[in-house]
């Protein structure tokens, strides 16, 4: 197995263990090949508080990104990835104002799984 599917895995057992009534997502940051974050998406209020980012609940890639310094996000790679209300693998794709707010820092690469049990580069 790559490491890439390796680590959209782990995100997939992260993302199922989240106990949301809606579509269950989870974010893991990479460093030299360790887990250093992994974040889930929640309907509650976030840590963020950014004109950018308008949500009311916190979506996975920010409740990670949230968890570390600058420094540390710094040549990091992220995994995302989730599972629909109905237990099937999604397109788990950054949405647009998470990806905005992903150019703030120096991630090396983002990398989210599709409902095949592939994944592809998010291009940020």
């Amino acid at each position: 197995m790559s490491r890439h599917k390796k680590f959209i895995a782990f995100c997939l057992k992260k993302a199922r263990k989240n106990r949301i009534d809606n579509y269950r997502l989870a974010a893991t940051i990479i460093k030299g090949g360790r887990v250093i974050a992994v974040g889930v998406n929640s309907n509650k209020a976030g840590c963020l508080i950014d004109p950018l980012y308008e949500n009311k609940g916190v979506h996975a890639e920010l409740d990670a990104l949230c968890k570390l310094s600058e420094k540390q996000i710094k040549g990091s790679i992220m995994y995302v990835a989730g599972w629909s209300k109905a237990n099937n693998m999604i397109t788990s794709k950054p949405c647009p104002k998470c990806q905005e707010y992903m150019k703030k820092f120096d991630l090396k690469a983002v990398y989210y799984s599709m409902p095949n049990g592939e994944y592809e580069e998010l291009t940020i």
